[in-house]
């Protein structure tokens, strides 16, 4: 009569095959159901704090905790697994099916990505892959549009400041490339965020019915 063989999948494999088999078992024979595993492997990785912004954990570029890391399915780009990194930046995927993967990290917050955010991996039967993040942290430039009223080219008591004035964040290397715009506040002030270290031109422009009294454009190096 039929009957439906059912395998225990042992802990650390994959089916290659059907799990369970329906079969007919004849009167006086003999019905077959076999089973295909396959080692099931893993993958692993840090997320470090990449100081020089080379791409490469170096001395004394610990790993950074908390960082969220995202196992992705590069057959039908589904997320099969999601964790965090520990206080040593390090983080894994076990029991993963052999095959291609993408995984992907989450930049922390204040910290500029120095690799690509995603990293295509291939697992191999009983195996390992590896992927690891670089970060940089990022730093803030702020300043002021005064009104210099002596045209010291120097805030002083009584300068208020200008509102509304446009400031670019501009690539020296070209003297084109705008990187990000901001405006100035109620009190002159501006600030961009998130930025990452290197050499940048901040570039303002003149307010209507004003003239400069300090240069126009400034570079100012990130640390």
């Amino acid at each position: 009569g039929p009957y439906v063989v059912k395998e225990a999948l042992p802990v650390g494999f994959t089916n290659t095959t059907p799990n369970p088999v329906t079969l007919t078992a004849p009167a006086g024979g003999t019905a077959i159901a076999d089973f295909g595993n396959q080692q099931q492997g893993t993958v692993n990785g840090t997320v470090y704090n990449d100081k020089n912004g080379d791409g490469v954990q170096g001395a004394g570029e610990p790993g950074i905790p908390n960082v969220t890391v995202q196992l992705i399915s590069a057959t039908n780009n589904t997320v099969v697994g999601t964790t965090t990194t520990d206080a040593n930046g390090y983080y894994s995927f076990g029991f993963v099916n052999p095959g291609p993967y993408v995984v992907k990290e989450t930049t922390p917050s204040g910290y500029a990505p120095t690799t690509p955010t995603t990293v295509p991996v291939s697992v191999p039967a009983g195996g390992a892959a590896s992927a690891d993040f670089g970060n940089q942290q990022t730093a803030t430039i702020v300043g002021t549009v005064f009104n210099d009223v002596n045209g010291s080219g120097v805030q002083e008591p009584g300068e208020a400041g200008i509102p509304n004035v446009t400031v670019q964040l501009v690539n020296p290397t070209d003297g084109i490339t705008i990187i990000a715009t901001t405006t100035t506040d109620a009190n002159g002030n501006y600030s961009f965020t998130s930025v990452a270290p290197g050499m940048y031109d901040v570039r303002e422009t003149d307010p209507s019915g004003y003239a400069s009294t300090t240069p126009n454009d400034v570079l100012v190096a990130v640390p």
